[in-house]
């Protein structure tokens, strides 16, 4: 038995079985588009079910600059409905020219109905688009929606790709078309703002991403001057990046002058200088000696999301830093708007510690940005460890190995702290003590309050990339 369903003018709408034997009133349910309200989905719906009787009516309804702004837009919604269905040119024909209507809610909508459609088919016109476009909101949808059809579109392997969620200039159809659309981005990111300022530099931070592994190809072909070029060419598109700096001193540290790349790491927080501590503080999770002010201190954490732009994490963290012979201290403070409640699953040694409101700390004492060691302590104090020797790209290792460390938490009502003391010669590679650099990263992960993976140094929504970890420089 056909089922049918009441709407909220009393009309119903029928299944395509029934839409195709008895017919479609398609200019009533143009009608219903142009009066709003829950009628209006029920007549795209509808008319998406119409198939040929809806094409030539609808588009000529969508053309009419008589209708609302608000109408149109929905009817730009049932043509790509019916687009999905029908695949008819024309339907895709009419939907570009509505990127030229004066209305820019009727452009956002278009915009937002050829991005669902996806394929190369759509790209060409946004881009059009989007060269003589002025409004800031239409700018901020067709960004988003080309960033969101190059998701979609079929990725290699390398970087980031692997995820499949990050943007990409593959879906340009050339490097013409690249480079034109970089050019474009550079000449009007002093002219948006707010959201379309940001979806602006995450496209630019793409581009110079695709610079600086370039660079990477070119460096391992022992061609460094290549290498510096493009290297340049990537920070002059976004100079204040974290990622394109850290490519910038990484490559200095290992090929120009290694204090010119700690330097520039330095200055853009991606590497740190560890002082000598006075003595050795208490490991009683409470960090309230004065030596600790001492220490390095790290206050900024970023999202580990797949955007190459670094977004700042939400819940706040201090992480503080020093030395003291051969035993690296650290201290960790999380906020939290309360701790009554933190996620706590793990509570003997080498349980998931990561499932909980944890603090993870990752060691690459010989910088070959490979293999590394990891420790994982949760808000009770679990303690978890791994050896990883690079053999994966999602990590894997040695569960096995555990290592030396001493640790002790504390809760309050709005914070919970940890202290941490980590024998450096137990790693048994590279250099430990003053004059040492190691490769390294820090990471709060919440999980009662919010779900949130915070890092000191940005990983782009991997955090087992030692590739892409900041610097500890011991005083």
């Amino acid at each position: 038995m056909r089922r049918i369903r009441p709407t909220a003018f009393g009309m119903v709408v029928l299944t395509s079985g029934l839409l195709a034997a008895c017919g479609v009133d398609v200019d009533d349910h143009i009608d219903r588009l142009q009066e709003g309200g829950e009628g209006a989905e029920d007549a795209k719906m509808a008319l998406s079910l119409a198939r040929q009787d809806a094409i030539d009516p609808l588009i000529a309804a969508f053309a009419d600059a008589s209708h609302s702004p608000e109408a149109r837009a929905h009817m730009a919604d049932a043509l790509g409905r019916l687009y999905l269905r029908e695949k008819e040119p024309r339907i895709l024909e009419a939907l570009q020219a509505g990127l030229d209507v004066t209305a820019p809610a009727v452009r956002g909508s278009v915009i937002r109905v050829l991005g669902d459609m996806g394929g190369q088919k759509g790209v060409a016109p946004l881009l059009a688009r989007l060269a003589k476009e002025t409004d800031n909101g239409v700018r901020h949808d067709l960004l988003v929606t080309l960033g969101v059809m190059s998701v979609r579109e079929p990725r290699g392997f390398g970087n980031f790709d692997a995820a499949g969620r990050t943007w990409s200039l593959e879906i340009m159809e050339d490097d013409s078309s690249r480079t034109e659309f970089v050019h474009l981005l550079k000449g009007i990111r002093e002219d948006v703002r707010d959201s379309t300022r940001a979806a602006v530099m995450e496209w630019l931070e793409v581009a110079a991403e695709d610079r600086a592994t370039a660079a990477q190809e070119r460096e391992l072909a022992a061609d460094l001057q290549g290498a510096q070029e493009l290297l340049a060419e990537a920070l002059d598109l976004v100079p204040d990046s974290r990622n394109i700096n850290r490519h910038l001193g990484r490559f200095e540290f290992d090929n120009v002058d290694s204090a010119t790349g700690l330097a520039t790491m330095v200055d853009m927080g991606v590497a740190i200088r560890v002082p000598r501590l006075r003595r050795v503080p208490a490991i009683d999770g409470l960090l309230d000696e004065p030596l600790w002010e001492t220490a390095a201190h790290i206050d900024s954490f970023y999202q580990n999301i797949t955007r190459m732009r670094a977004i700042l994490s939400t819940g706040r963290t201090e992480i503080r830093l020093g030395y003291r012979g051969t035993t690296l201290y650290i201290g960790v403070r999380g906020w939290e708007p309360r701790t009554d409640n933190l996620q706590v699953t793990a509570t003997a040694r080498d349980e998931n510690a990561w499932e909980d409101d944890c603090v993870e700390l990752f060691f690459d004492p010989d910088c070959d940005r490979r293999t590394y060691w990891q420790f994982v302590v949760n808000s009770a104090n679990t303690q978890f460890d791994i050896y990883t020797d690079g053999s994966s790209s999602n990590g894997g290792g040695d569960v096995g190995w555990n290592g030396e460390i001493e640790s002790a938490t504390q809760v309050a009502e709005d914070h919970w702290s940890l202290e941490v003391a980590i024998p450096m010669e137990q790693f048994g590679e590279g250099k430990v003590g003053s004059g040492a650099v190691w490769v390294a990263n820090l990471a709060r992960i919440r999980m009662a309050n919010a779900t949130e993976y915070g890092q000191w140094v940005p990983t782009y929504g991997n955090a087992q990339r030692p590739d892409r970890f900041g610097y500890l420089v011991f005083e």
